[in-house]
């Protein structure tokens, strides 16, 4: 099932598990913030291996990626807006699921990013 992330204020954290073993859970991110940077954290790193994928082909409670995704070993930061200095658009959904384990249990931080010069 998708999960909104949708912040009233920054910083911001929401907390979401992955599915079943193997499937997808995508995360919609806020379109209208700009600078936005995103850490991933893995809250049951100790016990459950979790990944993240920025594939915008995946769709939700769909198959995991065989390649092109990270694994969430602690956290990952990402700077998840589009840039005017690179001329990439933003991001707007990625997926997060564990080809090992259900319900895993993943910690979302938004916050404000530096605006590239």
């Amino acid at each position: 099932m998708a999960v909104t992330l949708a912040p009233t204020h920054l910083p911001y954290v929401q907390v979401a598990t992955t599915g079943s073993s193997g499937l997808v859970t995508q995360i919609n991110l806020p379109a209208a913030i700009r600078h936005l940077s995103l850490n991933i954290h893995n809250r049951d790193a100790g016990s459950k291996a979790a990944s993240v994928s920025f594939d915008q082909t995946l769709v939700d409670g769909g198959p995991a990626p065989a390649a092109g995704a990270w694994s969430i070993d602690q956290y990952l930061n990402y700077n998840v807006n589009g840039n005017s200095a690179n001329g990439m658009p933003s991001v707007t959904k990625f997926f997060v699921f564990s080809n090992s384990h259900n319900a895993v249990t993943v910690e979302f931080l938004l916050m404000t990013s530096k605006p590239a010069n």
